[in-house]
């Protein structure tokens, strides 16, 4: 953990290890805010923290920041014990009286409080509490997300000052000198009662303790030990006037050194109360040798280093006290209710999904299938057509022997005629009728022409020969080429692709008839 103090112009850190056994002080940094780093802008502070930090080898990402006393508003608050009955009535009674003494609105504002010892009055409880506004801690907030920190706490510094000045015995006035300013904490039982911070001229940042340097005595040098033992007898005199409290005891510097002792000795003269300077409890170990000024510097942050490793309490303004919240078993059992509802229904909506999922992985293989069917399918049409169409193609065949044989038969004697061309040209064509296959119905049309000619002794041969052609019925007769004495030319065309089928088709016929006209006989 690193401690910081963000001063106006300085900065001071400490890099603390606390565990059960004590706070170890690892490494320090003290640094002056450049001329070019404006003190308002929360991001380049905030990388001149890192920078300083880095120089100094400090890598501890969690951070606690001291707030100076001018930041914050302090209230002690005497509340009738009476009508205090829980920690949320105490709470919203600190919130009422502070919302009376404060000037900024109670919605800009973080209040915390810490509950004080009794006073030997039952009837009263009192509280310190403390009010910073809200953008402040939204300030240390940045600065810290711009240096790479995780802020841990935002706590008053005067905490660490009345922590190393305990005051088991009674109340004491702990002056602890800065870079910038110097505090006055009246302290009691490790906890602030009353804190005041004066800045005071010739204060150099250079310098952890500048009203207590160990230079050689001048004029200067006792003239500001005077001033800081008059603002102690000023604090001492208002803190009277403000409490109705038990009175100081004691004074306490917070220093080492000859410097900080002649300045008890002029605090225990001009207020008339003992003074001396901190004892750094044995529990604090410090690794990095440090000159008593610069050891006065860090003491308000070692204090609340002490603090964090006793568990003390303190105003701690990232962490306020908050009441306890009477709606939050109630709050759970909905945020219960609605969790099981979310789970039931994520549960049902998952099953869901995994059900629609499977049907879809179902419903992708069927459909793969299908498409592969259908493609087969497809293709066993193509594959049926082919055959069929071949099939009919095959149907279609003259009997060219039968045919020849018809005309042969038919033919005059060769004595007196001769056939000197024969020729057979079978024209056919297969259809398919309909919108698509196999619904539809399959035709063919065939033609069989024959092309006779030869010569004659006389023209009548050839006229008796075309009436013997045209009897049957099987072809048409056209003569092709101009009538001659000598010869014939024939071309024979028939739809029969057999003689015996235009044999069938003429008996069947006759057969038809010959049954009609029994019919009708009376």
């Amino acid at each position: 953990m690193v401690l910081i103090d963000l001063a106006q112009d300085v900065l001071a850190a400490a890099a603390v290890n606390v565990s059960a056994r004590g706070m170890t002080v690892n490494r320090v940094a003290l640094a002056s805010r450049p001329n070019e780093v404006e003190a308002d802008a929360p991001d380049q502070v905030g990388q001149w923290v890192r920078h300083s930090l880095d120089d100094a080898g400090i890598s501890t990402r969690r951070a606690v920041f001291a707030v100076p006393r001018a930041e914050v508003v302090l209230k002690v608050l005497e509340l009738p014990t009476a009508g205090i009955e829980s920690e949320a009535e105490l709470c919203q009674a600190v919130r009422l009286q502070m919302t009376r003494q404060l000037t900024m609105p109670i919605d800009e504002s973080i209040i915390d409080s810490v509950t004080l010892p009794a006073r030997g009055d039952d009837r009263m409880t009192c509280v310190l509490a403390g009010a910073i506004h809200r953008d402040r801690v939204e300030w240390y907030r940045q600065v810290a997300r711009a240096a790479g920190l995780k802020i841990a706490g935002v706590r008053l510094r005067s905490g660490g000052i009345a922590r190393l000045a305990g005051g088991a015995d009674g109340p004491v006035l702990a002056i602890a000198s800065g870079a910038e300013t110097t505090d006055f904490v009246v302290a009691e039982h490790g906890r602030v009662l009353f804190a005041r911070s004066v800045e005071l001229q010739h204060a150099t940042p250079e310098l952890s303790l500048p009203l207590l340097r160990d230079e050689g005595g001048g004029d200067q040098e006792q003239d500001l030990l005077q001033r800081v033992a008059v603002e102690a007898k000023r604090t001492w005199m208002s803190y009277r006037v403000s409490q109705r409290a038990e009175d100081v005891r004691s004074i306490v510097v917070m220093g080492q050194g000859e410097t900080a002792q002649q300045l008890c000795e002029r605090c225990q003269a001009m207020l008339e109360l003992e003074a001396h300077c901190v004892e750094l409890p044995a529990s604090l170990r410090i690794k990095p040798s440090l000159s008593d000024e610069t050891l006065g510097t860090f003491l308000p942050l070692l204090g609340l280093g002490v603090r964090l490793e006793d568990g003390s309490k303190g105003l701690d303004f990232l962490n306020p006290r908050r009441p306890p919240d009477v709606g939050a078993r109630r709050r759970q059992l909905a945020l219960a209710g609605m969790f099981a509802l979310v789970v039931l229904g994520g549960a049902g909506y998952l099953f869901g999904q995994n059900v629609i999922g499977q049907l879809e992985a179902e419903l992708s293989v069927k459909q793969t299938r299908e498409r592969e069917l259908f493609e087969e399918y497809v293709a066993y049409l193509k594959e049926r057509a082919r055959a069929e169409h071949v099939q009919r193609w095959d149907a279609i065949d003259a009997d060219y022997i039968g045919h020849l044989a018809w005309l042969t038969g038919r033919l005059p004697d060769p004595k007196i005629s001769l056939a000197d061309r024969v020729d057979m040209t079978l024209v056919g064509e297969v259809r398919y009728e309909g919108r698509s296959f196999p619904e539809g119905r399959w035709s063919s049309v065939s033609r069989l022409a024959v092309d006779v000619s030869g010569k004659v002794s006389d023209r009548s041969i050839a006229l008796e020969l075309r009436e013997r052609l045209l009897e049957t019925g099987l072809f048409t007769v056209v003569n092709r080429g101009p009538d001659v004495a000598d010869r014939y030319d024939f071309e024979l065309t028939t739809q029969y692709l057999s003689p015996d089928d235009a044999i069938r088709e003429t008996d069947s016929v006759d057969a038809g008839a010959t049954a009609s006209e029994e019919e009708t006989t009376p």
